[in-house]
């Protein structure tokens, strides 16, 4: 009979322990920006960023079709057509907007009193 080779098993070097991954996906941020939304009054912009028709007209006329395409999205209409269907649909819509169609109908702008508990909590969401 063979005689059987007694080798010993190599055990190699011992592995470092990995620091944990952190996973960025962006997911874990959907509370902390739903809270900075709510402070700043995100729900209550209006897409068209004009007070009154006359300016938005003007602004309308001088604007080309991406421009356009851009409010539409915004203002939640169908980005389609030629620039002429377009300046109309968006008339339509900021029309439909100042009469009250909608329920956030008022042009508003954001303003939140800087010595007030909202301001606070407004800092230290975007400061982190």
């Amino acid at each position: 009979m063979t005689k059987q080779k007694n080798t010993p098993k190599k055990r190699g070097r011992p592995r470092k322990k990995q620091p944990e991954m952190e996973i960025a996906d962006g997911k874990s941020d959907i509370e902390k920006a739903e809270n900075l939304e709510n402070l700043i009054g995100m729900a209550k912009r209006d897409p068209f960023q004009l007070s009154n028709g006359s300016d938005f007209e003007g602004s309308l006329s001088s604007m080309n079709l991406t421009e356009m395409q851009e409010i539409a999205v915004r203002a939640g209409v169908f980005p389609s057509g030629t620039k002429t269907t377009l300046k109309n649909k968006l008339l339509k819509e900021f029309k439909a907007r100042a009469m009250g169609k909608y329920k956030n109908a008022k042009v508003e702008r954001v303003s939140v009193d800087p010595k007030s508990k909202a301001a606070d909590d407004l800092l230290k969401l975007i400061n982190g």
